[in-house]
């Protein structure tokens, strides 16, 4: 029997969005200068549950120095209202054979898998999760089956769904969506092409959710193909990853995620790092601040790992930076460990005829029992707590159990002072679960007080530094009350409560502030169209026949040239974000003396470097160079105070004026500007260039224009990991 879900039209939000005002941007594209803009996208891909936030970057938004807070959209929430998306995936057969049709294999994600659990569409054993998984390097070594249980077992459920797509479907596979149908299709040879799909699912779901606030129909219209193309080139994307993760495991993810689409330019965080930005965007401002110092060491509980980090807000020169206070640190022990504690205690307090008994009159298998066990606690533990008025017992829900013909004999084998069996599920004492959690929190509370024993020691006059705990569903009120019981000395803190995308946010918080983590490079260079005087052009390329033979009237001058003030590339936050540039040109005619001032841009990187003095017409032609906007400019005698000159010989009937001239390219600010001057007398500035000439000598600006958000202008270099400035 099919389990396909036929497809829906897209059915326009309700609610309203921040992103719907930029739906003329997408119509639009291409763009213009001024009207642009840059999405930025922070994705969180967990062991248990993945997150991917949208914001945009546009000309109003403020200072790269003030606060990165910004509206954004979470991905994933739909019809399902959580944008925790599983990590998981399934397959099933697409098309029934009694249609005629070859069967086909079909693979649902997230959300929909759950779904289709639920109403019987699929198996237990046609699903996997535990996706991050495979990228740690314990999984690689679990092969010889010596190594971790969890790593093991998840390596042979991946192994199985692959070997069975390959063997059944020829390893073809069609990407379902429920409210849509299909909307791909992949060759699946190994595990690898199953985590690049999911991935490809991730980055669907992005474009999927930006679509529907903008209420862009999805799979159809230049709308949408305009969207596709602007999230590949007009993006900027962070994706956190565990701290225990080294450069061959990040540079593997990268590659991994740029075969499902993401931008060459994404870029990782740490997880805990990430978490302990928003956290600080969220409660203080980073821009100028004359508050003290904030010390933090944040505790991020995942599904697979802890990541610990030591993270300082400080000032310098009245704006904030982040520094590492203590050295970050991850451990292989998130709570799909605890999960396995209480599967395995659970068992031990049964006793192996007991649990035996159990399983032969529930008709369930060891695994299956197992595997019910700690995924009915994933849920249950969320909520746990001690206290006087608390529960005494919570329920781990097992499926279907109240289907079984001999639950009743099963209830009278399962007789336990911790356990009540019933047709709901598994009820535990408190006690039990309590016990399981402190011996599950031996490992991280050690490494927690590893990073405070270490910050006591490097700054033993030091404010004790607030211990900020996250990881969505680790963090039962249970976990911060032991945590204050271990730690009384300290402010404990949980700062990620419900469905908070913590550290996801901080991703966003990370492009925002992208200046204070990375190289940021240009994108394109920029710079004007003017006369280069022949003197300028070094000794090399005065050899070359073509610029002599472009040489024009008494040959002093090349006309038609770029002057480059940002080259492709060239790191955008240097010490001041300010660039200069200064030269001279000659314009011909009469007072008033038109300029047709051409700003430029281009992204090939031979125009300033074998081609720097090429003809600026001939590489438009070449589609090497383009002009950004032209602005036309009549120079007076008052402005300039510059005496013309008699035409030089081959230029009769004409005058001339030589000028000097200086372009600034502010970068302080979230749109870059650019301002050409030129002095206010005699052609010639009085003052050298510095960054005091501005207010010591006299010129006039005869233009200022904005190019722009800057994160349209900007890549970061190498991948690099979010790096902080260091105590």
């Amino acid at each position: 029997m099919s389990a396909a879900v036929p497809g829906q039209a897209l059915r326009p939000s309700t609610k309203p969005s921040h992103l719907a005002e930029y739906r003329p941007y997408i119509e639009n594209y291409p763009w213009t200068r001024e009207k642009r803009i840059t999405f930025l996208i922070g994705i969180d891909f967990g062991t248990i549950h993945s997150t991917s936030v949208v914001a945009v970057a546009d000309k109003g938004h403020q200072l790269l120095a003030g606060s990165a807070k910004l509206k954004s959209t979470p991905v994933g929430t739909g019809e399902y209202n959580s944008h925790r998306i599983p990590s998981k995936i399934a397959i099933f057969h697409y098309h029934a054979e009694a249609l005629g049709r070859k069967p086909r294999c079909a693979m649902l994600f997230g959300h929909a898998v759950d779904h289709a659990l639920e109403n019987g569409k699929i198996r237990d054993k046609d699903v996997v999760d535990l996706l991050k998984l495979f990228l740690f390097p314990e999984y690689a070594g679990s092969e010889n089956g010596t190594h971790d249980p969890l790593m093991r077992q998840t390596r042979e459920s991946h192994e199985r769904l692959v070997n069975k797509i390959k063997t059944k479907y020829q390893g073809q596979v069609l990407y379902v969506q429920p409210e849509h149908g299909e909307w791909g299709s992949k060759t699946v040879n190994n595990t690898e092409d199953v985590i690049v799909a999911y991935f490809e699912f991730i980055w669907q779901e992005t474009l999927g959710r930006i679509a529907e606030q903008m209420e862009i129909r999805q799979n159809s219209g230049k709308a949408w193909e305009n969207l596709r193309k602007i999230l590949k080139q007009e993006s900027h994307v962070a994706v956190s990853v565990p701290m225990s993760w080294g450069e061959t495991t990040q540079n593997r993810f990268l590659e991994l995620l740029g075969r499902a689409g993401l931008p060459s330019s994404t870029t990782i965080v740490p997880e805990a790092v990430a978490a302990a930005l928003c956290h600080f965007d969220n409660t203080s401002e980073l821009g100028d601040d004359k508050d003290e110092p904030l010390n933090m060491i944040v505790a991020d509980i995942g599904g697979a790992t802890v990541d610990v980090a030591g993270v300082s807000k400080y000032f310098l020169d009245g704006s904030a930076r982040f520094r590492e206070i203590v050295k970050q640190k991850g451990i292989l022990h998130g709570s799909l460990k605890l999960n396995e504690y209480m599967a395995r205690h659970v068992g031990e307090a049964f006793g192996v005829w007991g649990l035996e008994s159990v399983l032969v009159e529930l008709g369930w298998t060891r695994d299956k029992w197992f595997r019910h066990i700690k995924d009915g606690f994933e849920t249950a533990k969320r909520s746990f707590d001690i206290t006087e008025n608390g529960k005494e017992y919570y329920r781990i829900e097992l499926p279907r159990i109240d289907s079984s013909a001999d639950l009743d004999y099963a209830r009278s084998f399962a007789q336990h002072a911790n356990f009540i069996l019933d047709d709901t599920g598994l009820w535990v004492s408190s006690g039990f679960i309590k016990a399981v959690y402190d011996t599950w929190l031996q490992e991280i509370i050690k490494v927690i007080r590893e990073s405070c024993d270490e910050y006591a020691e490097k700054f033993p006059n030091g404010v004790s530094p607030l211990l900020a705990l996250c990881g969505y569903g680790s963090l039962p009120p249970y976990v911060l009350r032991k945590c204050k019981e271990e730690f009384p000395k300290q402010q404990v803190v949980l700062v990620e409560r419900g469905e908070i995308p913590l550290i996801a946010m901080g991703n966003i918080v990370t492009l925002r502030r992208a200046d204070l983590f990375y190289d940021v490079l240009a994108r394109y260079s920029y710079g004007i169209r003017v006369d280069i005087p022949w003197e300028h052009v070094d000794a090399t390329s005065q050899t070359d026949g073509q610029l002599d033979a472009d040489r024009g009237g008494d040959g002093k001058y090349l006309p038609d040239r770029a002057a480059w003030i940002i080259r492709q590339g060239q790191s955008l936050v240097g010490p001041k974000r300010l660039f200069f540039l200064e030269g001279r040109t000659r314009l011909t005619g009469s007072y008033p003396f038109h300029w047709d001032i051409d700003i430029l841009s281009s992204s090939h990187p031979e125009v300033v470097g074998a081609e720097k003095y090429a003809a600026v017409s001939r590489a438009i032609e070449a589609e090497k160079i383009q002009v950004v906007e032209r602005y036309p400019v009549g120079l007076t005698y008052n402005i300039c105070g510059c005496k013309s000159m008699k035409s030089p010989p081959g230029m009769p009937g004409k005058k001339t004026i030589e000028i000097e001239y200086r372009v600034k390219m502010d970068c302080t600010g979230i749109s870059p500007t650019l301002s050409l001057y030129i002095p206010a007398k005699d052609g010639t500035f009085k003052k050298r260039l510095d960054e005091n000439w501005e207010k010591e000598d006299r010129y006039t600006k005869i233009l200022d224009i904005s190019l722009g958000p800057i994160h349209a202008h900007t890549v970061f270099g190498d991948h690099p990991r979010a790096q902080l400035d260091r105590a």
